[in-house]
């Protein structure tokens, strides 16, 4: 067996949650890395019942999180750029050396703005009492939490851990609301009144850009290598392993752009770059197809290997599909989720469609029945290079 100890590591933490088949998926689980004692995974769309902790701590210190108290973090970014903070959003880092994946349900967020390396979201008021975005960070990284009042907080993740943060808006009778952080693992804390979210970078030593994000076209991975050789960052979210994108036995690869968000990403060697996630999977069975992604909030770009761009909207998942020595990777939609053929508006692929074709045995690498050897996932609609 070729699998390297990274890849043995995260077959054995998802083993208490085996991936279903596509019929029998349920999307709204999220994340499932960490299952407690039961083998049952926790639901990062529920808010568990928890201790509040305001922000404003007194102790410098506690035995899983430090806090720095000083004046509001400066930003600079643009000129004249500020953040309006309203007490129903605040600001996602998605700096390059941010590494952790988000998600989000649409329904809960009012409004988006998407920024060269921060992302600002307002929370729906009547989704108040509900979880609207949900932040990862992985073992090796520290969540920073900075709040209203000028304090940020450093929270590491324990060894060889996946935690995360549920924001969930509170408004009190008179209408005053705040974007609050529950800590799903670890310290467990509530934090009071969030402005700024990040992993492995802290916002209060970031520059925040307000240009417009990157939009890069379509990439394969052999591009973002060529381009931007000095920029490989990690071989994987959760190790320290140097990054080698010419592992043996690898059956599948394919890009996502940097500033995506995802539910989760399994089982895969990974090779970050600026313009992009490098994802590399091998074969994992040729008697059950295997689900190794999961993909939710907004529109995306979705390129397959003939080039064609689809548009998407609701949440959706990357299967992989293995027969007679080589593997597939198409997409699974959930009832939501909607792929549209750009140059060809009147191609949707829909759940009841595939649903049919799954019944009538057709296989997963038709191109008429599915989307599939997906090669790259872009964030917004398809812009350039469109066939």
């Amino acid at each position: 067996m070729f699998f390297p100890i990274l890849l043995l590591f995260l077959v054995a933490t998802a083993d208490a949650c085996t991936p279903m088949k596509p019929t029998e998926r349920d999307m709204s689980k999220g994340v499932c890395e960490d299952p407690d004692d039961m083998g049952i995974c926790p639901d990062p769309t529920k808010t568990p019942k928890m201790t509040t902790t305001s922000a404003l701590m007194t102790t410098t210190t506690t035995p899983t999180s430090t806090v720095t108290t000083s004046t509001t973090p400066t930003f600079t970014g643009q000129p004249d750029y500020t953040v309006d903070f309203n007490g129903k959003n605040f600001v996602l880092i998605t700096d390059l050396a941010n590494t952790s994946p988000y998600s989000y349900d649409n329904k809960n967020i009012a409004k988006t703005h998407l920024y060269r390396n921060h992302r600002v979201f307002e929370i729906n008021e009547n989704s108040a009492g509900n979880t609207a975005v949900t932040v990862y960070c992985y073992d090796g990284q520290t969540f920073c939490i900075c709040d209203g009042g000028g304090n940020c907080y450093r929270e590491p993740v324990a060894a060889r851990k996946q935690d995360f943060i549920n924001t969930v808006l509170t408004c009190e009778n008179e209408g005053k609301c705040t974007v609050d952080g529950h800590m799903v693992g670890g310290s467990k804390k509530v934090y009071k009144d969030i402005q700024y979210l990040s992993c492995n970078v802290c916002a209060d030593n970031v520059k925040l850009d307000n240009s417009a994000p990157l939009r890069p076209c379509y990439r394969t991975a052999a591009e973002l290598q060529k381009m931007d050789t000095e920029t490989c960052a990690l071989g994987s979210e959760i190790s320290s392993q140097v990054c080698k994108p010419d592992i043996a036995g690898i059956a599948n690869t394919y890009v996502i752009e940097s500033s995506l968000n995802w539910y989760y990403i399994d089982r895969a060697q990974r090779c970050r770059y600026r313009q992009g996630l490098d994802l590399m999977y091998l074969m994992q069975s040729e008697k059950e197809d295997e689900e190794i992604s999961s993909f939710s909030g907004g529109e995306l770009c979705v390129v397959t290997e003939n080039h064609k761009h689809y548009s998407t909207s609701g949440r959706w998942a990357l299967w992989q599909h293995c027969a007679k020595g080589e593997c597939n990777l198409y997409a699974w939609l959930n009832e939501d989720s909607v792929f549209s053929l750009v140059n060809d508006p009147n191609k949707k692929y829909a759940y009841a469609m595939q649903k049919a074709a799954q019944a009538a045995g057709k296989t997963y690498d038709d191109p008429d029945e599915y989307v599939s050897r997906v090669v790259w996932i872009g964030y917004g609609p398809c812009t350039c290079n469109v066939k």
